[in-house]
């Protein structure tokens, strides 16, 4: 009789030094599109704290009159921090969720 077994469970981003102070790539809010992007004002950005702008933990209103409201422990509504440089699904501050 033989056996063999392997476990291999990977490095996540996550736990690199690098990704501890939330540094991702975003998209600038302030170029419409990447046709409108220059040198000096490119349409990625490299920064530091991004977090999710789509998203909570405990859920977010993305749209209608009610953006911005998300719901705490219990369900209880809140106001949503959003940071700057606020795009659909990213921002820079702010109290989102780091990107994955």
């Amino acid at each position: 009789m033989a056996g063999e077994y392997a476990d291999q469970a990977g490095v996540a981003f996550k736990d690199r030094d690098f990704a501890m102070d939330g540094w991702s790539q975003v998209n600038n809010a302030a170029v419409a599109n990447q046709a409108a992007a220059t040198a000096t004002n490119p349409f990625r950005l490299m920064a530091k704290n991004v977090k999710v702008s789509n998203a909570s933990y405990g859920g977010l209103i993305v749209n209608t009159a009610l953006k911005g409201i998300e719901f705490g422990p219990g369900g209880v509504p809140n106001t949503f921090q959003y940071g700057t440089n606020v795009t659909a699904t990213t921002m820079n501050g702010g109290f989102g969720p780091q990107p994955r």
